[in-house]
């Protein structure tokens, strides 16, 4: 019986390890954002409307990522829900990156390139 409440000491620090590093790299996301958010302030009105609403879109998808991870039980479903946000949030970060250059360079040279076509 003990070894049984060791194990399951560990199996529930392990899974609230993995639950912290996905909280830091949800936390190191927003901070993309609200950065991001920061620059607009000294853009064109067109580039700023755009890209404001990606942020918005983004934070509604961190909230879910978030819901995701409250919702988890056992090893088994935190280690899948790890896996899942890990490959979202990076997803979003590169998406998000992508966007904020294609934004960037559209207002400085005003061209028309969209890099999601």
């Amino acid at each position: 019986m003990e070894a049984l409440l060791t194990e399951i000491s560990v199996v529930r620090e392990d899974c609230m390890g993995r639950i912290e590093r996905m909280k830091q790299a949800e936390g190191d996301l927003m901070k993309a954002i609200e950065d991001i958010r920061k620059e607009l302030e000294h853009w064109p009105a067109f580039a700023k409307e755009s890209l404001n609403l990606v942020c918005d879109e983004k934070q509604k998808s961190l909230s879910s990522i978030v819901d995701q991870l409250h919702q988890v039980h056992s090893k088994v479903e935190v280690n899948d829900a790890c896996t899942r946000i890990s490959s979202l949030l990076e997803y979003e970060r590169q998406i998000l990156t992508k966007y904020f250059t294609y934004v960037k360079n559209d207002a400085e040279s005003n061209s028309l390139v969209n890099p999601f076509t």
